[in-house]
């Protein structure tokens, strides 16, 4: 082999090399480079949620987990619920039939659903024949009910999500109570896992809810 045929073998593996490699690293280089960034950002972005959640991990919109009796929230009325995994109680007045449970969700992020239950009491016809016989017939766990699910607003923009409501009026032995489900989504039929946790909603005494 002459000095000129190895002066081109010499010139195509110095081309070669330069073809993998991209300014002064090689593509072995950046992947590792790349590798170890998405592993430093993985890592911040959990302690980031760690410290915005320092009561525990967010809570899912829909649940997936099976209602868990150990999970019940008790109002000091009687009323209770229980709540989906990583869902949080509010309480606003000990003395009120009242629960509110919603999923955890970071600091400053706004609440994206809720359970909400309160009591009705006896209602006025007028309120009976605005808000209860506009919703559709049914039965809840013997009870004659009324139930309605629509969607209130469209969703607009990416950061400005729909909102959808499911309302439950519920006739429990003369006594009317309220139940209802906000999500920050377009729904028309109220989820079957949401469903599930509604309807081990326990009432108390009628005679805790007439004093």
């Amino acid at each position: 082999m002459d000095n000129s045929e190895q002066a081109k073998e010499s010139s195509s593996a110095v081309t070669s090399k330069k073809k993998f490699k991209i300014g002064p690293f090689t593509i072995i280089e950046w992947l590792i480079v790349i590798s170890i960034i998405t592993i430093l950002i993985i890592l911040l972005n959990h302690a980031i949620q760690q410290t915005r959640n320092p009561k525990g991990p967010a809570g899912k919109m829909i649940p997936t987990e099976l209602p868990n009796e150990s999970n019940r929230i008790v109002h000091s009325t009687g009323l209770s619920i229980i709540a989906p995994v990583n869902w949080v109680y509010r309480d606003r007045n000990p003395a009120e039939p009242y629960i509110r449970i919603f999923p955890r969700v970071s600091r400053g992020r706004r609440d994206i659903a809720n359970i909400t239950v309160r009591l009705i009491g006896v209602p006025d016809t007028q309120y009976i024949n605005t808000y209860i016989y506009t919703c559709n017939k049914t039965i809840f766990r013997g009870y004659p009910a009324f139930e309605k699910m629509e969607i209130r607003r469209e969703k607009v923009f990416l950061d400005d999500p729909g909102n959808s409501l499911f309302t439950l009026y519920i006739n429990h032995d003369g006594v009317w109570w309220f139940v209802e489900f906000s999500v920050a989504d377009e729904m028309t039929e109220l989820p079957k896992e949401i469903r599930q946790y509604i309807n081990t909603i326990q009432f108390p005494k009628k005679s805790e809810t007439t004093k």
